[in-house]
């Protein structure tokens, strides 16, 4: 799956792009079997209903949180120059997951910069080295290697809201979160990606 949250087209806008590919093989962060249990669901006459759902589910509560659940790859692209910044769509949880941190000259070459980093969370990226040039980009792989039971909590609750009200929603935007998944996904929520 890729998601683009956006793609500059012109070159003098100082803009950015965001896409998501998820780590194969893909495990959800709860399994069928309980998210059933959750929403009290005999038979297995909806499972692939079920199944469907608590992908929908995840992403909701990824979208809601700025955190990428299951590991991914995330591509950055951007026009202006990070020196200090949050980065986008954590948890980072190895420096060696960072793969690439370059500028890009107009005809896409690239220079590879220095950094630090200060993982977790809410990761921080720090150039401490390199020129500037027409584009910065920073390939990663977020994402928890073990999901917090909070988490997987609320992906229930969503499962179960979405199976109990499937007829109320036309795309995932109109969504509602429940109160508790909210509170529940608080804790991790991202503010502001390129602030220092």
């Amino acid at each position: 799956m890729s998601d683009l949250l956006y793609s500059p087209t012109n070159g003098s806008f100082t803009g950015y792009s965001i896409q998501f590919a998820d780590v194969s093989p893909v495990t959800e962060p709860i399994t069928l079997a309980e998210a059933k249990d959750y929403a009290r669901i005999d038979g297995n006459s909806e499972d692939t209903l079920i199944t469907s759902l608590i992908k929908v589910a995840r992403l909701h509560c990824e979208s809601y949180m700025g955190k990428a659940i299951i590991r991914k790859t995330v591509t950055i692209e951007s026009f202006g120059f990070p020196y200090q910044w949050q980065i986008p769509y954590g948890p980072l949880i190895a420096a060696g997951d960072v793969t690439k941190v370059v500028t890009l000259d107009q005809n896409n070459a690239e220079t590879a910069l220095n950094y630090q980093l200060n993982l977790g969370l809410f990761p921080k990226i720090n150039i401490i080295g390199g020129a500037q040039s027409y584009k910065f980009k920073m390939v990663y792989i977020a994402g928890f290697t073990t999901v917090p039971e909070d988490i997987k909590l609320a992906v229930k609750m969503m499962v179960n809201t979405l199976y109990e009200r499937r007829e109320d929603f036309s795309d995932l935007q109109a969504i509602p979160s429940p109160l508790g998944v909210k509170a529940l996904l608080m804790p991790y929520k991202t503010y502001n990606w390129f602030g220092a």
